[in-house]
């Protein structure tokens, strides 16, 4: 049964959208947000269950250097299932580049709205090796992988037929310069798209 909180808010988690609305359900509740100030050299450990980002850097500062920022992630079995499922780090070895290379394609379609310079044809090809070796992916991550592949095309698509804007349709075409060649492509994208969407049906209203 749901509950109401003294501010009006529900306790019933199936009332909220996403894990950010559930955390932050009032305009009060991001009063409760804490900045964690790091000089340089500096880190930060912590379950990547909080709900955490980066912010930019103060322009006032003595140091004007670019904010760069590097992250390791390690989580016991037990915690959570490991992205791959036919390696383990027992043997202290690294994954084969193979892996390493689905990781990288997994994680650049999971976080593609952080990189501006990713073309259509960078995401199909990204999709195309992840489903390539779907098999050596967590199931959740797997899904989570492909989902986040059609809400990267969809959002390319809608753009360009929102606005119709020159440039952006440009990021349906091949960056060589090719034009009506790319039909086939343009279709191929399509089908992959609906492929995705298809297999995973029943996640497409989830918010990872």
């Amino acid at each position: 049964d749901s509950e109401n909180n003294t501010d009006g808010s529900s306790s019933d988690s199936g009332s909220f959208s996403d894990p950010l609305s559930r955390a932050l359900p009032t305009k009060q509740s991001y009063q409760n947000i804490r900045a964690l100030p790091r000089k340089e050299g500096e880190s930060i450990i912590f379950t990547h269950r909080i709900l955490h980002w980066g912010s930019a850097g103060n322009p006032r500062a003595s140091n004007l250097h670019p904010r760069v920022a590097i992250s390791f992630v390690y989580s016991d079995v037990d915690y959570e299932a490991p992205y791959l499922t036919n390696f383990s780090m027992d043997n202290d070895k690294l994954p084969p580049f193979s892996l390493r290379l689905l990781l990288v394609c997994s994680q650049l379609l999971i976080y593609y709205q952080r990189f501006d310079n990713l073309t259509t044809q960078h995401l199909r090809a990204c999709y195309d090796y992840c489903k390539q070796h779907a098999d050596e992916l967590n199931d959740a991550y797997r899904k989570k992988v492909f989902v986040e592949f059609v809400k990267a095309m969809k959002e390319r698509r809608d753009g360009v037929e929102d606005d119709g804007d020159d440039d952006q349709a440009a990021l349906l075409q091949d960056k060589e310069g090719a034009t009506n060649d790319n039909n086939g492509d343009d279709s191929d994208d399509e089908e992959a798209m609906l492929e995705a969407m298809l297999e995973n049906s029943d996640q497409f209203d989830d918010d990872f």
